[in-house]
């Protein structure tokens, strides 16, 4: 069997995706290449029984309100990484999340926070990273998920406020997560650079060029561009179903 090959992520997604509607759209188009993907294994026979791949969405939703939320659900992601909820623990404690499990971290104040969900048939657990409270540039929340006895896979959600910076903070997220696992960091880092924006115009900022050698600090990593200043970097071999 030919092994999975993934285009150029503009293949699939809009440069600019500006409401849950749109990125709807363009989830269903990538679901079809996952669902082809999948039949692809099936057929070859050589798989264990139903590995199935695990799914992902992130977005920056501006505000997380009980009808995003249930859109995003709605997809049937294994796991979804969200950026600025623009709500406080209480809030986000109060909202109904069905068959996941939500993991969040709010701003103290105004504006921001991430959080994960993970569905429940996954075995998840969330691992302390403490921000210094000095450091307003990075929110982040991080959760192991078991893939199977063996696997684990580590999923973050972070935010940098604008302008950027690469602090000790997001050094430590970046290396001091057990390097036995893969990581997964969706985020919105408010940065561009050609590695997941092939057609920017302008040269990459020097804080972009240090985010990228910091995330590849981990063995291997690999980058999936989604759209502008939202990204994902994966430090895995295996294809990201997003």
């Amino acid at each position: 069997m030919e092994p999975c090959t993934w285009l150029p992520a503009e293949r699939y997604f809009h440069p600019l995706l500006n409401s849950i509607g749109a990125y709807q759209r363009y989830t269903y188009c990538l679901r079809a290449v996952c669902d082809a993907q999948r039949q692809k294994l099936l057929l070859s026979g050589d798989i264990e029984q139903n590995p199935g791949p695990i799914a992902v969405l992130q977005m920056n939703v501006s505000c997380l309100t009980p009808s995003k939320l249930a859109t995003l659900m709605a997809q049937g992601a294994d796991i979804i990484a969200i950026q600025e909820t623009w709500k406080s623990s209480e809030q986000i404690a109060s909202m109904h999340t069905g068959d996941y499990v939500l993991y969040a971290q709010s701003r103290i104040g105004k504006g921001g926070g991430v959080a994960v969900l993970v569905r429940k048939t996954l075995r998840s657990k969330r691992i302390p990273l403490t921000i210094p409270q000095h450091d307003t540039s990075l929110e982040v929340v991080v959760v192991q998920v078991a893939l199977d006895q063996n696997r684990d896979l580590i999923v973050a959600s972070a935010y940098m406020r604008p302008p950027p910076q690469v602090t000790q903070s997001f050094r430590r997220l970046v290396n001091c997560l057990p390097a036995s696992s893969p990581l997964l960091l969706c985020g919105d880092f408010n940065m561009h650079h050609p590695q997941w924006e092939p057609f920017l115009e302008s040269s990459p900022s020097e804080v972009a060029a240090e985010f990228l050698n910091c995330a590849r600090m981990r063995d291997s990593p690999w980058l999936t561009p989604l759209v502008r200043s939202r990204m994902l970097v994966a430090q895995e071999n295996d294809p990201v179903s997003i």
